[in-house]
């Protein structure tokens, strides 16, 4: 199988090689790579210009060709980010930036997640995706790597999601997707257009029985998005969402012998204890915009969202979670522009409110039954920040300047005093255009990461109140990059070094297997680079590669009489490698065919045990059929088209060396779209 693969992947290579010298070079010269704008810097300035890591992802062009059961379809292809969980639904998709937010149990840590302008981030850091419609993501923003200085707490990356907007015509869009495991998907997309106003309407149902047993998920979305323009007034925009998903299994992690001998097992105690979790969740937002003269800008936002989770994990003590949470807050931001013939500078002073309040209970699960509580508390989390950003622009020069203030405040009913977080947070970076194009930058950001609610309210020391030895992580990022790009070619590379005190990281213990507690690991060092080489060989034909190094390691780390200087940190690999080539003919037809390559994962702090490398295939094809105002796709996908045996998930320093969740084998998904425009 070794030998298919190897030869698999250097047909894939060659196939780019010969492609790219029988191309008639008259092509090549009327290729263009767009200008790209970059929106999550705050201040909006070309993808060539800006001194930071990012990546900005268009996802119309080839929305139709994704199974949509995951935003790792989206974001997985760009270096730096890692995921991983994306088959227990119950856990949440896990989603690592430069390492930040590999030690999550479940949902996001350490990244900030932005949906059309609102955050999805609670104040605490914690994230979550299952209430995210994935079938209206028209773009996608990442920045890798610490961001502090423009988001604040739990921005040791940030994921930046735009929906469907600006549309030209009323629409009316229907989707149906079927596969592998009982997958089916139903989406339906309404956009009715009038002079001064835009509305959008979307559903989702998706129900999944799942590779592994009690892996399935029952789940329905809904939003609507009103959009108001007026030239004196600016643009308001009112929208309203609500995700109701009564079921997801939680199939629990495997030893290496358990996945060995059947994969698709549930661990059994989540048999006996009747894992999974439900939630319903509702969100709403008000945005204004208004833009005074060319010079001169207003935005800002309120939103509120209400989320009630119920949950059951694998022990008695505790092990029923009931949780409701309110998190409500806005933003204000004020951007003035000042140019001449030779310098252009723009001002962003704004301010960010965010609260947070969590009503957690936990009982007693006795084999599935809610027993007795032993836990009734409300837990908060405010966040009061300003922050100025500053561009300026002198000739072929940008220098990109932050600096932000934060002031946290946490408390619980159980105590009568509260934690007060106060942290300062700068960066600068400096682009320099050395040719045409041709760009180098260097940068410096800095990060803070206070532990989230959930995190701290497991506290190993007792029932209630808040773990008092867990403190904030901090980090310091160094970066140098380098971007090129040609009519019909982009290179980017970058290298960084990011120090960090006090990283947090999860364990378990013998009494409550299967809980999740949270420690501060001392010092670590993350060292790495990062690599993209795109080539549109023609306006047919397109080559996309990434490759990402993480050299992560623990500098200060003493786990009872362990040392563990030198160690690797857990859940991250430490080479990836993405490649795919993208193939359109004249009558529609897309092939899409990708290759993954993840090296080894340590399960543990310890590194005594890993995930062995391996290589993934994918392919997926699409033909699209126009009749007038009709728009059909037809696509179909195939997934682990080698059987590779790998985990989706490694459930880090897991207790009773539990740390895998096998994902699934050959796989497949099809279905058909239809749009109607008016």
């Amino acid at each position: 199988m070794l030998k298919v693969k190897i030869y698999f992947f250097l047909i894939f290579l060659f196939s780019n090689y010969s492609f790219s010298q029988i191309i008639d070079t008259t092509q090549i010269k009327v290729l263009d790579l767009k200008e790209v704008i970059v929106n999550s810097s705050k201040i909006p300035s070309r993808l060539d210009d800006i001194p930071l890591s990012v990546n900005v992802l268009d996802t119309a062009l080839n929305v139709n060709i994704l199974q949509q059961n995951s935003l790792k379809e989206y974001i997985n292809r760009i270096p730096g980010v890692f995921t991983l969980n994306a088959n227990n639904f119950a856990q949440d998709l896990r989603i690592s930036i430069r390492g930040f937010g590999a030690r999550s149990a479940f949902g996001i840590r350490g990244i900030k997640l932005i949906v059309d302008g609102i955050p999805e981030t609670t104040p605490d850091g914690q994230g979550q995706l299952d209430n995210l419609n994935l079938g209206i993501i028209e773009r996608v923003e990442v920045i890798r790597g610490p961001s502090a200085s423009l988001y604040g707490n739990a921005s040791g990356g940030v994921i930046k999601i735009n929906s469907i907007s600006n549309f030209e015509n009323n629409f009316v869009n229907l989707k149906s997707t079927y596969g592998s495991y009982g997958m089916q998907n139903y989406q339906g997309s309404f956009g009715l257009k009038r002079l001064n106003s835009e509305a959008l309407v979307h559903l989702n149902k998706i129900s999944i029985d799942g590779y592994r047993d009690r892996s399935g998920i029952e789940q329905t979305n809904f939003l609507s998005r009103l959009q108001i323009y007026s030239k004196s007034s600016g643009i308001f925009t009112g929208s309203i969402s609500y995700t109701d998903s009564p079921f997801a299994g939680d199939p629990g992690g495997l030893t290496d012998q358990e996945r060995n001998n059947n994969r698709s097992q549930a661990r059994g105690r989540n048999i006996d204890y009747d894992t999974y979790e439900s939630i319903n969740h509702f969100k709403s937002s008000l945005q204004w915009e208004l833009k005074n003269s060319e010079k001169i800008s207003w935005n800002a936002s309120t939103f509120y969202s209400k989320r009630n989770f119920y949950g059951k994990l694998p022990f008695e003590f505790g092990g029923i979670v009931d949780l409701g949470r309110d998190f409500w807050g806005g933003n204000f931001n004020f951007k003035l522009i000042s140019f001449n013939e030779k310098v252009s500078n723009t001002l962003l002073l704004g301010l960010d409110l965010g609260f947070q309040k969590d009503r957690r209970k936990r009982f007693k699960n006795i084999k599935g039954v809610q027993g007795e509580i032993t836990l009734n508390q409300i837990e908060s989390f405010e966040n009061r920040s300003f922050y100025l950003i500053d561009h300026l622009k002198y000739k072929n020069a940008l220098i990109n300047i932050g600096l932000r203030w934060d002031n946290n405040t946490l408390a619980t009913d159980k105590t009568d005093y509260g934690i007060e977080l106060y942290k300062l947070n700068p960066s600068i970076g400096i682009n320099m255009s050395v040719s045409k194009n041709k760009n180098i930058w260097v940068s410096f950001s800095s990060s803070f990461e206070t532990p989230t609610l959930s995190e701290l309210s497991s506290n190993p020391y007792g029932d209630s109140g808040l773990n008092p030895q867990l403190i904030a992580q901090k980090a310091l990022n160094f970066e140098f990059g380098y971007r090129s790009k040609m009519k019909n070619k982009y290179f980017e590379m970058v290298a960084f070094y990011i120090p960090t005190d006090d990283e947090i990281t999860p364990y378990e213990i013998e009494q409550f297997p299967g809980r999740t507690f949270y420690r501060n690991a001392g010092k670590t060092s993350r060292k790495g680079i990062e690599i993209i080489f795109n080539h549109n060989i023609s306006k047919k034909i397109n080559f996309d590669n990434s490759y990402t190094f993480s050299d992560f390691k623990f500098r200060e780390f003493t786990s009872g009489s362990n040392n563990l200087n030198d160690n690797y940190l857990p859940g991250i690999p430490k080479n990836i490698f993405n490649s795919n080539i993208s193939y359109k003919t004249e009558n529609g037809l897309i092939f899409l065919t990708e290759l993954i390559y993840n090296d080894k994962i340590y399960s543990s702090n310890n590194n005594d045990i890993y995930e062995k490398p391996y290589w993934l295939s994918n392919f997926k094809i699409s033909k699209k059929i126009n009749n007038k105002n009709l728009f059909w796709d037809i696509y179909f996908g195939l997934s682990n088209i080698f059987n590779t045996h790998y985990s989706d998930n490694i459930r880090l320093n897991a207790f009773g060396g539990r740390f895998f969740e096998p994902a699934p084998l050959r796989n497949f998904y099809l279905g058909l779209n239809l749009k109607v425009n008016n």
